[in-house]
């Protein structure tokens, strides 16, 4: 009946609030149970309904603080204008809708990427201010609340998705080499020992964490996927972003998605390459001789004097350079391509507002060049933005709707019939679950499992029946026999019906 899959998907009266039978389920999962609990707890005040919206909403939630949080951090190194700007950016790309339309916890991630980098970064800043005129309240400002929202932070981040403990490293280390390199003792004890509180928080709340990350089909695939020659080639990664940020095809972005790779690697190689290679020619004092070498050295000096700059103004800004590209580097050949698909961006979700960041500011410093004489730099960079996210938006693109469309048709199809619905596994029995809710009754039989036997006894003439049928799984000639000897006719009404990336036909069935 009906009712078995609107129970499984619904919270009944005597069901709610049960945030220990959520916790053991996880415990027999991958991933942790924050996002779980707040999931559970929203279906529990409407009992015995079910919403689409109960998701959206979370998603919803945490992309408004997504955002409260990205102004925050772009506050710390840019004009106002400029924050407002990037969180316009990235609001409006394809990147933070599709993130807003996946009902899971990667909304929730990207709140936890995002606020964590401020956290760190204004932790660097507030732990190597001087301030001693009143010393009580500088301990209490310069290290109690600094290590308060770290470790709060990377406890939230590590029970929401066991991929920001990798944000949360590289973090935790970037931090600790700017500390370092300022001479901020305090400072780099303060966020090593917060960090690591976090993490030993999550684990003595959530236990299973350890077993999970290194006995798990997850955890087997991290292990397997990451080598270090895999580090340079990233193109899975720009094939995405190239989508949601600047909306081209899938085609054209394959075509030029290896191009940006070495763009980029370009771009973050070759400044440091120069700051050394000026080090060792003041170092040996060398002179410049030629006209090319002078216009060289000079190149160098602007590149020095422009990194130093940078630095002495804000070095916490490399935060939100390194720590997302170590996270992608490391990351992304750790993800099965193969099985996931598209559906694989969903873990680079998290760091897209960072990407925003680097576009907007990479947009802005060109058209900012003195060549171009642009007065109001940031309103044209505005307008391209804008451009870029009306573009991001126009072409199809993975989440944005499509799957509910199919689900919806899906539904429409099989609604107030008696289904017999053939699954190829259990995993797609679950999939099925929101369509199969609006059937009479469900007949489920599991392909490959066992010899199927059809219920034709028992559909009813005077009723709609309906065959859901995996288009791998030939069952036209089996229709077809049972039409010459027992008169069942069959129609079909839907042809190649693609859910959860499989195929299926459906049959109206006549008995």
């Amino acid at each position: 009946d009906k009712s078995v899959f609107v129970d499984y998907l619904t919270v009944q009266p005597n069901e709610r609030f049960a945030f220990s039978k959520v916790y053991d389920n996880q415990k027999k999962d991958v991933h942790p149970p924050f996002y779980y609990f707040i999931m559970h707890a929203i279906c529990s005040i409407f009992p015995d309904t079910f919403s689409r919206w109960y998701g959206y909403s979370i998603n919803l939630f945490f992309f408004i603080l997504t955002q409260i949080s990205l102004y925050a951090l772009c506050k710390l190194f840019f004009s106002e204008k400029s924050a407002l700007l990037i969180c316009f950016f990235y609001g409006f790309s394809a990147a933070a809708i599709n993130d807003f339309l996946f009902i899971r916890m990667y909304s929730m991630l990207t709140f936890d990427f995002v606020f964590s980098a401020y956290v760190f970064a204004k932790a660097i800043s507030t732990t190597s201010h001087q301030d001693e005129t009143n010393p009580a309240i500088s301990l209490k400002r310069k290290f109690i609340t600094p290590f308060l929202l770290i470790t709060l932070a990377v406890f939230i981040g590590t029970m929401t998705q066991y991929h920001y403990l990798v944000f949360a490293f590289f973090l935790t280390v970037i931090a600790e080499i700017i500390c370092l390199i300022k001479r901020n003792y305090k400072g780099f004890w303060c966020i090593s020992l917060a960090s690591l509180t976090g993490v030993l928080l999550s684990m003595a709340y959530f236990p299973e964490m350890i077993t999970q990350l290194t006995s798990t089909p997850r955890g087997s695939e991290v292990a397997s996927g990451f080598t270090f020659a895999n580090l340079v080639n990233q193109v899975e990664f720009w094939f995405f972003t190239i989508q949601y940020f600047f909306g081209f095809s899938q085609a054209t972005a394959a075509n030029i998605c290896s191009t940006v790779n070495i763009l980029f690697w370009c771009c973050l190689l070759i400044p440091f390459v120069l700051l050394i290679l000026r080090y060792v020619l003041f170092k040996k004092g060398y002179a410049p001789q030629r006209n090319i070498d002078t216009k060289f050295y000079s190149f160098l000096i602007v590149v020095y004097v422009r990194f130093k700059e940078i630095w002495e103004k804000n070095s916490a800004i490399f935060i939100i350079i390194f720590t997302p590209t170590l996270f992608f580097l490391t990351i992304g050949k750790t993800i099965n391509y193969s099985l996931m698909g598209t559906y694989a961006s969903r873990y680079f979700f998290s760091i897209y507002p960072f990407v925003a960041i680097w576009i907007a500011m990479l947009i802005k410093q060109i058209i900012g060049l003195p060549r171009f004489k642009i007065k109001n730099v940031t309103g044209v960079t505005a307008f391209i933005c804008l451009v870029l996210c009306f573009f991001g938006q126009s072409f199809h693109l993975d989440f944005l709707l499509t799957d509910n469309n199919v689900r919806d048709s899906l539904r429409n199809a099989i609604k107030d019939t008696s289904c017999i619905f053939i699954a190829m596994n259990d995993e797609l029995l679950h999939s099925f679950t929101e369509p199969l809710i609006g059937c009479n009754k469900a007949y489920v039989l599991m392909y490959g499992k066992n010899r199927l036997n059809l219920p034709l006894n028992q559909l009813s003439p005077k009723e709609r029946n309906t065959l859901v049928s995996p288009i791998s799984f030939d069952i036209e000639p089996s229709l077809n026999f049972l039409s010459s000897k027992l008169g069942i006719k069959y129609e079909k009404i839907t042809m190649g019906l693609n859910h959860t990336g499989v195929g299926y036909n459906i049959y109206e069935i006549k008995p």
